[in-house]
């Protein structure tokens, strides 16, 4: 079996796509059902070694956990390179007809070696296929562009809506990431069950928790307090931030001054007016971007994660968390609580009373926060990206 990837989506900041496609990407190159594996992108085509390279150079750390020390020099650099570009990219995606001349280039590489590649199975992680290979498998993560229109770009949504149907006729099979977006797809998009598949994403399980020699140091690094609640995302209007924040507001000074609202995400999409508001509330501090190798001691560090978003196709930050043993705040009635089942404390993220109650309860209820950390670690345990790519690998071999 050969494959094609389309693997523009792994550029810095990693997106919660490109976390999906990087993870599954790297089991898939050491798998040995594939002859060849090649990559595509807006930037040009790589070879099964280049592949191999390109991961490593994402982050400055090696995968499966092992770590790039501060003493190797071209680790540092990459991670002062890494850094630059998490703040270029947002800027970029603001540009008017960015989006569209993108898929446009990558469309026009993708042909050039076409030919070349017939033969071919073709995974295109990110909604639109490309002119290549024999049967293209695309993943739709989510409907959020047709429920929630507003909450995009509008260039973003011009562009999907143009083309993500043709995308769908050209599937040899439709990949979606939870049963609640397989729904969307059906009722949306009028696309039949038995050509959806679900490959959900998944979290890399540590042997061991960080340790509390680890969480004091990254706590000192960063001037963490003892205590606080943790908001994980990139800064835009679909992640419920500003009911976040104000529902956080509402709590009782005491209650703010000692579990504080600590944001990591760079700032993306309409984050400008966000940007304000967090400068006004004393108790809430944004950290920005911050390295894979601190953050998972950060989210151990954390009394609970809170994460209502308005819509999402899974939701990997409340697996993340819960992996790490971190209590849950998350919204109901979508992909997230299907993720989290009764292991976390679910809010109607619509409700600023909701979010309020829910924080309320988390920080003043020990007892409770205890049973989430307990339930979370157990259901995280139910995702893992071996198996996650073992389910995208069997789809695969059905039209090789």
């Amino acid at each position: 079996m050969k494959l094609i990837v389309n693997v523009d989506c792994l550029q810095p900041p990693l997106t919660g796509i490109g976390i999906y496609t990087k993870n599954i990407l790297s089991r898939l190159l050491k798998n040995t059902s594939f002859i060849d594996v090649r990559g595509v992108s807006s930037r040009g085509w790589y070879s099964r070694q280049q592949l191999e390279d390109l991961l490593l150079d994402i982050e400055p750390n090696l995968l499966d956990g092992h770590r790039i020390t501060d003493k190797d020099m071209s680790s540092s650099f990459k991670k002062v390179l890494y850094s630059a570009r998490t703040q270029v990219h947002p800027f970029l995606r603001r540009v008017p007809m960015v989006i569209k001349l993108k898929h446009s280039i990558k469309q026009c590489v993708a042909l050039l070696q076409a030919n070349q590649v017939k033969d071919y199975v073709y995974w295109e992680p990110n909604y639109l296929v490309l002119p290549v290979g024999k049967h293209a498998y695309p993943t739709i993560h989510d409907l959020s562009h047709i429920r929630m229109p507003e909450h995009h770009p509008r260039e973003r949504v011009e562009l999907l809506n143009q083309k993500l149907m043709e995308s769908i006729r050209k599937a040899y099979r439709i990949i979606t990431v939870s049963e609640f977006s397989k729904r969307e797809i059906q009722t949306l998009l009028g696309v039949d069950s038995s050509r959806i598949a679900i490959v959900t994403p998944a979290v890399n399980h540590p042997s061991t928790l960080p340790s509390n020699d680890k969480v004091l140091m990254i706590r000192e690094k960063y001037q963490l307090p003892e205590s606080y609640i943790l908001s994980l995302c990139t800064i835009e209007p679909r992640k419920n931030l500003e009911r976040l924040f104000k529902a956080f507001s509402a709590l009782p000074d005491d209650l703010q001054r000692q579990f504080p609202l600590i944001h990591i995400g760079v700032s993306g999409w309409k984050s400008h007016g966000l940007d304000d508001l967090i400068e006004q509330l004393p108790n809430v501090r944004k950290l920005g971007y911050v390295m894979d190798e601190d953050l998972a001691a950060i989210l151990s560090g954390a009394t609970i994660m809170a994460y209502p978003t308005l819509y999402e196709g899974f939701g990997m930050p409340v697996l993340e968390a819960m992996a790490l043993g971190v209590p849950v705040l998350t919204s109901e009635g979508g992909a997230t609580e299907e993720v989290a089942g009764d292991a976390a404390c679910l809010v109607n993220p619509h409700s600023l009373e909701s979010i309020h109650s829910g924080l309320l309860k988390l920080i003043t209820d020990q007892e409770y926060r205890g049973s989430l950390s307990r339930k979370g670690l157990q259901r995280s345990r139910k995702y893992s990206w071996d198996y996650s790519a073992e389910q995208l690998i069997d789809l695969l071999r059905a039209s090789s």
